[in-house]
């Protein structure tokens, strides 16, 4: 078929190559803007690639409208009013066509409402698709409870005036709302969520006005404002009250009390109670004026002035993520009152942000709990679920869940319910996105808050490998924890998988962060396409001279080579003395359920019968894994074996890890 003789003509007169031009000059900041939306709130990852669909069919528009325009019978058809006008619209034209089955004729006008449609539909679904995943069935419940928790009272920054008074700023903050938390039916608002709120509307410095204060009240899901100043007088302290109604802003009371500084806490205990009457009195509720409790702040704090000093100060501390001078301070709280349950529990959370859950952190809240009824309500509940987390028990994703329902707006609440799913999740075949949605909640609670950066930013990185979101959460994490050593894992994470085009910068010597984060880095390294880099560290911690730095770079690279099945070098690793047991039966498990061959020397050094506790359950099932797979039907547990745990499991009660424990037990029955 001869090329039609007028289309070089018609092409020329469209301007198709200039307008082509700036039709993907243009398309080039909307992805960028796509991408960036996306990281920002949380958008799925496929309205990239739809978007790309979009512009490809804007461009086939784009070129089909400019030779329909080009065409001269166009434009003697829009003179004689036969067809509209390049720039005309005409809907009511469109409709017609439309209805009779007939495209509709291309406009300018035309093709870019249609454009503006699409864009207005992709992010709609896009929307739509967020709201319904972050309404999960785990998720959405606990979110709802925030509607049926008890009326909230959120415990503004004090105004302070006179010397001594300044810690009182943020330290009345958490005083209050540790007395008021529980009483009356009233929820005090978690005092990290208050701060991040007051950090966003007040400028440092400056000092809000009364609608200022209410709007952080309200954001931060409050009914009540505690409105207050501490002044000294003297030799004395005054500190004054407004309680206010959030909904209507009308002023229902207030408290003031003054003292000496070293009667502190019996001032705070007289403020609250102050308190506590008008908003009893505002809920029309006169018969519970003779109920208050009698508040005794040193029984969940301490009665020593010094060690409530430091804790205070450790508290400023932990909520700007400086948790290694917060440790200090909560270590100088424990020195001054070793009965100080609140320090203990604050002091094992602020060495498990900075250098994870070992043995000696995880006694540090061993040793809160064991001075339990010295701790508030919220911090018994906080405590019992981080514990069954550090003692890797299914059950802390049940406590998990409850603290969020009890505690809806308690970022560290969220916190824990990602991490209990992050870890534990599989227990559940929960999906991933359930933690990933928890760990944004308490973001979104808390701006500042650190730790859920950390695991957002693995997920980014490690599962993911999507850049753009983990380029946006560094930035993030960067203003709150910039110089941190998780902050340089992270940054040096991002370069070994991107190149140099990244937020921050590796502010620690790769040696030093091997020797100090060798294995933090390498979790950040597991996707497929960072094993070599991964690979590549490890080898290098293999030649630090600290032996426990060789010993945690040599177990990584046993991982690293079963991944990625190099099985010569997993043999030489096997045989490495530096490889602790228990790990190369876990690899050799592994191995196993991968059906890789196993060589007959690492086969009778597997878990067996004679290496293993079998009264414990977890190396039972190992050795009934092992014993299965290889075939060494020597190796399988003895039924006396499984009724010894089925008998543990049933002195242990009715508890997650239990039915969890007797499912595995009848599986291998």
């Amino acid at each position: 078929m001869p090329f039609p003789l007028d289309v070089w003509p018609r092409l020329r007169d469209a301007r198709l190559v200039r307008l082509l031009v700036i039709y993907v000059a243009a398309s080039w900041p909307l992805l960028e803007f796509t991408a960036f939306v996306r990281t920002e709130f949380g958008l799925p990852r496929w309205i990239v690639p739809a978007m790309i669909l979009v512009l490809l069919a804007g461009m086939l528009v784009l070129v089909a409208t400019a030779m329909v325009q080009a065409n001269p019978q166009t434009r003697r058809r829009a003179l004689d009013e036969e067809v509209p006008s390049s720039w005309e619209l005409d809907l009511e034209d469109a409709g017609h066509s439309v209805a009779r089955g007939r495209l509709p004729h291309l406009t300018w006008a035309r093709a870019l409402l249609g454009f503006g449609l699409a864009l207005l539909l992709l992010f709609g679904f896009a929307g739509v698709y967020v709201l319904l995943r972050e309404r999960g069935p785990r998720l959405g419940a606990s979110e709802a409870a925030a509607g049926e928790a008890d009326p909230g009272i959120a415990v503004l920054p004090f105004a302070v005036s006179g010397t001594g008074t300044e810690d009182l700023r943020e330290g009345m903050v958490d005083l209050l709302s540790t007395n008021l938390d529980g009483v009356t039916g009233l929820r005090a608002i978690d005092s990290r969520t208050v701060l991040s709120r007051w950090a966003e509307a007040v400028p440092p410095g400056r000092q809000p006005t009364l609608g200022t204060d209410l709007d952080v009240a309200r954001q931060a899901g409050a009914r009540y404002a505690l409105v207050g100043k501490a002044v000294s007088v003297g030799p004395q302290v005054r500190l004054i009250a407004d309680v206010y109604d959030v909904r209507s802003g009308a002023k229902l009371g207030q408290g003031q009390v003054e003292g000496a500084p070293e009667q502190m806490l019996s001032l705070v205990d007289r403020l609250s109670v102050d308190v506590l009457r008008q908003i009893l009195a505002a809920r029309k509720a006169p018969e519970g004026l003779d109920e208050l409790p009698r508040l005794d702040l040193a029984r969940v704090t301490t009665s020593s002035l010094p060690a409530l000093k430091a804790y205070l100060k450790g508290e400023t501390l932990l909520r700007h993520s400086r948790f290694g001078e917060a440790i200090q301070r909560y270590q100088a709280a424990v020195e001054a009152d070793s009965t100080f349950a609140l320090a203990w529990y604050r002091l094992g959370t602020a060495h498990g942000w900075l250098e994870g859950l070992d043995q000696e952190h995880v006694d540090e809240f061993r040793r809160a709990a064991d001075l339990g009824q010295r701790l508030p309500a919220r911090e018994r509940v906080l405590l019992r679920a981080g514990l069954a987390l550090a003692s890797n028990d299914p059950e802390a994703l049940d406590l998990a869940e409850a603290a969020v329902e009890e505690y809806p707006e308690d970022a560290e609440a969220w916190y824990l319910l990602g991490d209990a799913r992050y870890h534990l999740g599989f227990y559940r075949l929960l999906p991933r996105d359930g933690s990933v949605s928890a760990f944004r909640k308490a973001v979104a609670l808390d701006p500042r808050f650190a730790p859920a950066y950390i695991h957002l930013l693995q997920v980014a990185i490690s599962i993911d490998a999507d850049s753009a979101a983990a380029g946006a959460l560094l930035r993030r994490y960067h203003q709150i924890a910039g110089g941190s050593e998780y902050d340089a894992v992270a940054t040096a994470a991002y370069e070994l998988m991107w190149g140099g085009s990244h937020p921050g910068e590796v502010i620690t010597p790769a040696d030093t962060l091997v020797a100090r984060r060798g294995r933090a880095l390498a979790s950040f390294l597991q996707h497929p396409s960072a094993l070599r880099a991964q690979a590549e560290l490890l080898r290098a911690g293999r030649e630090h001279p600290n032996p426990a730095v060789q010993a945690g770079a040599t177990i990584g690279l046993a991982w690293n080579s079963l991944s990625r099945g190099r099985l010569r070098e997993l043999d030489a690793l096997l045989r490495d003395p530096r490889l602790p047991a228990e790990v190369r039966n876990d690899v050799l498990l592994q191995a196993a359920l991968a059906e890789l061959p196993i060589p007959g020397r690492h086969a009778d050094a597997g878990p067996s019968l004679a290496t293993m506790d079998t009264t414990s359950l977890e190396d039972l099932l190992e050795v009934a894994a092992f014993a299965l797979l290889t075939g060494r039907n020597d190796q399988a547990p003895t039924r006396e074996a499984r009724e010894r745990q089925r008998q543990r499991l049933a002195a242990a009660g009715d508890t997650s890890a239990a039915t969890t424990a007797d499912a595995m037990l009848r599986t291998l029955d």
